[in-house]
């Protein structure tokens, strides 16, 4: 019905580019033509700069296919992971830049060329506010900040548990070889979950200022640093468990410089 003012023609057109182009969720969505599958086919369109697709779904109805190029202008992808033993595998999260109804996020992509293309998943939880998140190698288990909580699935996204926060959350880290441990942060301080944020532990204490960042050594997972807005750099030799403060960016190094 949807797509009865192009023609059989035009419409088979835009199925076999997008096959073509590999994006096999823009022909499932496309083959139900729908209302709401089609509105998602042509965000997922607009959102992966599918010109042409852009140019044939125009046809169908300009002010609504405006306003989802509109919501895709503003959504950001700030953030992205790649699965640690594969760059090919690539992870973003599309959030909405301004403070608007959170239900036109792009959500979850995924993409297995290292950026050549891209699908949604997780599409259930496209309305959060997803600030950062985790990915074990294997794609089954992420862990996602989402404003006062944590969200973790432990079926490629499929479903989710809410670890509530009681505070707002920033980052979190999986141990590569034990994703059932995590480091994360909140507002005052970073601390560690060793059961899948069953329970947790401080192992650094902040006042003032949130921790922003924490990055686990690659080559060796017992080194960790972390790093709070106020310039101080951690550093663990025991995966987390205890960390040193060993130097304030601003201090130790900014105002040194001649």
């Amino acid at each position: 019905i949807l797509a009865k003012e192009w023609g059989a023609t035009k419409f088979n057109d835009m199925l076999k580019y997008a096959a073509n182009s590999g994006h096999k969720e823009i022909c499932i969505l496309a083959k139900e033509w729908g209302a709401t599958d089609f509105n998602n086919m042509l965000l997922s369109a607009a959102g992966n700069n599918h010109k042409e697709l852009c140019r044939l779904a125009k046809k169908w109805r300009d002010t609504e296919f405006d306003d989802i190029l509109a919501t895709a202008a503003k959504n950001g992808y700030e953030y992205i992971r790649f699965v640690r033993n594969n760059p090919l595998v690539l992870y973003t999260f599309g959030l909405l830049r301004e403070n608007e109804n959170s239900s036109q996020n792009i959500g979850f992509y995924k993409s297995t060329d290292g950026g050549e293309s891209w699908i949604a998943f997780a599409s259930d939880i496209k309305d959060h506010k997803i600030t950062y998140f985790d990915i074990s190698s294997d794609g089954k288990i992420i862990y996602a900040v989402d404003e006062m909580k944590i969200i973790k699935s432990i079926d490629s996204g499929k479903t989710w548990n809410a670890y509530e926060l009681h505070s707002s959350g920033y980052v979190i880290e999986m141990f590569p070889d034990y994703p059932e441990r995590v480091l994360f942060s909140k507002v005052d301080g970073v601390y560690l979950s060793e059961d899948g944020l069953q329970t947790e532990t401080k192992v650094i204490d902040v006042k003032g200022r949130h921790p922003s960042d924490i990055a686990i050594a690659p080559s060796d997972s017992n080194i960790v640093y972390a790093i709070d807005i106020g310039y101080d750099v951690y550093k663990s030799v025991d995966g987390g468990r205890t960390f040193t403060k060993i130097v304030n960016l601003r201090e130790d190094v900014l105002n040194v410089i001649p």
